[in-house]
């Protein structure tokens, strides 16, 4: 990795965020560009910021549950995007509401979980689902607008 790539997208992976403190390394480094972090990726934001990341109370391996964007109209990687949606949900790990970093703003949630949000100042973004997956409505959208979202600069 080097300073002149636009932007980082921390994918999915196995385990815990800090089992592999390269991933703490890369935000550290890289903490000026824009980051999206997914499943792994978000949970690794969080420890970042001073989270933490539990057991859920459910493994969610390959189910479909409802998104509730929060604020919808605020949020740069909902735009067009209704307030709620289907996504693929697919971790046994969470990010501790009960201490979720003040730096961090939740924009969606299931019943259950923190599913996204975004850094108050920094251009960082953490998603826990998958809009990679078929089953995520808008998946492809969310990718476009942080794209858009790079771009923009």
């Amino acid at each position: 990795l080097n300073q002149s790539e636009d932007a980082f997208i921390i994918s999915t992976g196995p385990g815990h965020p800090l089992d592999d403190q390269q991933l703490m390394k890369i935000i550290s480094t890289y903490q000026h560009k824009p980051i999206l972090g997914i499943c792994l990726g978000a949970q690794a934001l969080t420890c970042y910021y001073g989270g933490e990341v539990i057991k859920g109370d459910k493994v969610m391996h390959g189910k479909v549950d409802t998104l509730k964007v929060i604020s919808h109209h605020q949020h740069l990687l909902y735009q067009d995007i209704p307030e709620q949606f289907s996504i693929m949900r697919y971790h046994s790990l969470i990010s501790n509401p009960d201490n979720f970093p003040e730096e961090l703003k939740i924009t969606g949630r299931t019943e259950d979980c923190i599913q996204s949000f975004e850094h108050k100042e920094r251009p960082h973004y953490g998603i826990q689902y998958h809009p990679e997956s078929f089953a995520t409505d808008y998946g492809v959208k969310i990718i476009t607008n942080f794209i858009n979202l790079v771009k923009e600069g």
